[in-house]
């Protein structure tokens, strides 16, 4: 079941989307890098001021203990535009058997259930997914707790597999393998990575500095491979997914009809 993109998006090539494409491997999550860089007037020099392990530590307490103040918080620093980001995916969409990878507090879940007869979403937080529970419970969805590595599906199960802002597990060569094998031939990956916001209301500034101060500037990260999530079976294009006061970077890939053979 193919849907009909709601708003028109552009194919982005790798050099046009350099600034993007450096900003993936910032654990934990691949769009940290991108939300603030949409105007190039913040200085450079302003570089990230939390140490990585201490952003592990504030996005595991987010994953666990404080997931109640998740959804919040993403409307608080961002102001609606992050609801926009998650469903920048929704156009690309194929079939009607879909699985929401890394699926948190189920915001996008009501989206997907509207738009196919089999939803799952997955996650390895207990935490989320009792959000996740609560806001798709009047809807035909699955849950389903485990590791992306190891995932409890068979093989060719959906048509569909979308992840919105996932960590970096995401580049992991297992979960790559993985998302392959659940995928059936043809079948599509579809990756929210990063968003933008091209204008900032000015209360907002504060956070603005603030975000710029926790993610730092993709200068940070020009030592990542553009092609961190491109693999043997998995073959995709990024595409640029215009939203309501910026955009957001989707990787779009198909899962070739044959998977090489092992070794």
């Amino acid at each position: 079941m193919q849907h009909a993109r709601s708003r028109p998006s552009m194919a982005v090539t790798c050099q046009d989307s350099e600034m993007f494409c450096r900003a993936f491997v910032c654990h934990p999550c691949l769009c940290v890098m991108s939300h603030v860089d949409a105007h190039r007037t913040v200085p450079t020099g302003v570089l990230r001021m939390v140490p990585r392990w201490l952003q592990r530590r504030i996005f595991d307490w987010l994953y666990t203990r404080g997931a109640a103040v998740y959804d919040p918080l993403t409307i608080l620093l961002f102001a609606g535009e992050w609801r926009e980001w998650q469903r920048s995916d929704l156009p690309w969409l194929q079939g009607d058997r879909i699985l929401d990878l890394g699926c948190g507090t189920g915001q996008l879940l009501p989206d997907l259930a509207s738009r196919a007869a089999l939803v799952v979403g997955f996650d390895r937080s207990p935490a989320m997914l009792r959000r996740a529970r609560r806001r798709a419970e009047c809807y035909r969805v699955d849950l389903v707790r485990g590791d992306a590595r190891a995932l409890p599906f068979r093989p060719a199960a959906f048509t569909t597999v979308v992840s919105t802002f996932p960590s970096e597990y995401i580049l992991d060569h297992e979960t790559q393998a993985e998302i392959a094998r659940v995928l059936e031939p043809g079948g599509r990956l579809v990756v929210v990575v990063s968003g933008t916001i091209c204008r900032w209301e000015w209360w907002q500034l504060p956070f603005r500095f603030a975000v710029r101060l926790f993610y730092g500037s993709a200068n940070q990260a020009e030592r990542h491979s553009r092609k961190a999530l491109t693999s043997d079976v998995l073959a995709g294009e990024w595409q640029l997914q215009p939203c309501q006061r910026g955009s957001a970077l989707v990787w779009v890939a198909t899962r070739r009809e044959s998977v090489p053979a092992a070794g």
